[in-house]
């Protein structure tokens, strides 16, 4: 018995499923919308993904936070974002969660930087929207090095040119090379 829960273990850390996350399938959303218009709850369905729509409700107050286990919607200007929420009814710590707040994040950790530059800075820390940031050399920099990237370059034209302008130079000189003596 050990030994199959074990499996099951390593099968579930494989497929990148976990105890306190679920698939939501569409059938979830049609009986959650079901549900909302049956007890007269005003309710959105986003167009694409939520989170840029659910950070403009915030910051329009038509909420009063957002809960999400991904923190683009810091990036995206959500004022007050609730993280790792715990929805276990069996657990003594329901309803625990991580609060952040925009305004706390950058004054107190990031007083040097404007919003615009801290969000630069997590977009060099990996994103997965720009295709060369994406790689796996770049998921490795993490937030130290993307902070550090634009506190000491000031602003992502210039980080990019202090990244990339080596890589440029060296393909330039080759080709120019290989041009002018072939």
């Amino acid at each position: 018995m050990k030994e199959k829960l074990q499996r099951r273990n390593k099968k579930r850390k494989f497929s990148g499923i976990d105890e306190h996350k679920l698939k939501i399938q569409p059938s979830h959303v049609f009986y959650l919308i079901e549900y909302l218009k049956s007890a007269e709850v005003r309710y959105v369905v986003a167009p694409y993904e939520a989170d840029a729509q659910l950070a403009w409700m915030a910051r329009n107050n038509m909420v009063d936070a957002v809960q999400t286990d991904d923190s683009d919607l810091v990036l995206f200007g959500c004022p007050k974002v609730l993280f790792n929420l715990n929805l276990c009814v069996k657990s003594a710590s329901l309803g625990d969660c991580l609060i952040c707040e925009l305004d706390s994040i950058l004054n107190d950790n990031f007083p040097d930087l404007s919003r615009e530059q801290f969000v630069q800075a997590c977009i060099f820390a990996g994103c997965d929207y720009i295709q060369c940031l994406s790689s796996p050399s770049f998921r490795k920099n993490g937030i130290t090095k993307g902070i550090r990237l634009i506190r000491d370059h000031g602003t992502y034209d210039k980080v990019i040119i202090f990244l990339f302008f080596p890589v440029f130079k060296i393909s330039f000189s080759c080709n120019t090379l290989y041009f002018l003596h072939n």
